[in-house]
């Protein structure tokens, strides 16, 4: 090696006697810290007083609550095993209006996997028996029909 040659290959060695610790540093500066572990569903609600109907399957139970005075109306549903879709969809249908499917019903909620769901609805009067459909989305195939 000629000695510009061998000026130039010292000083390249001394860069990286630097810049390798101060990556490493940098690197381990980056990583970001853990994610706590918690659950994206907001907390559970109570459950209303009132237990109007209830529909047993065997994987869910699926309840119609209300206030005394009739003031608000729930839908529980208890998952008891989980289910065979990671993406299942609740809708409500209205028979009367000739909905038999999803497009014009009314989104309710979304079940994850085994526990207590609760969802508000929108009635006014307790004698309509409602309707719901369970939807995979990811397959756009219905699962279940529940009728009270």
């Amino acid at each position: 090696m000629i000695r510009p040659l061998r000026k130039r290959h010292i000083q390249t060695w001394y860069a990286l006697a630097v810049l390798i610790p101060v990556g490493i540093i940098g690197a381990w500066l980056a990583v970001p810290t853990p994610v706590q572990d918690h659950l994206l569903n907001p907390a559970p609600s109570q459950a209303l007083p009132l237990l109007i109907k209830s529909v047993s399957k065997d994987a869910y139970t699926v309840r119609l609550r209300r206030m005394e005075d009739s003031s608000a109306f729930q839908l529980e549903w208890i998952c008891h095993s989980a289910l065979t879709s990671p993406s299942a969809i609740i809708y409500e249908i209205d028979p009367q209006k000739g909905i038999n499917d999803i497009e014009g019903a009314a989104l309710i909620g979304r079940i994850n996997s085994r526990g207590i769901y609760h969802f508000p609805l929108d009635r006014n009067s307790p004698d309509v028996h409602p309707s719901f459909i369970l939807y995979d989305i990811i397959h756009h195939r219905i699962i279940d029909r529940i009728n009270f």
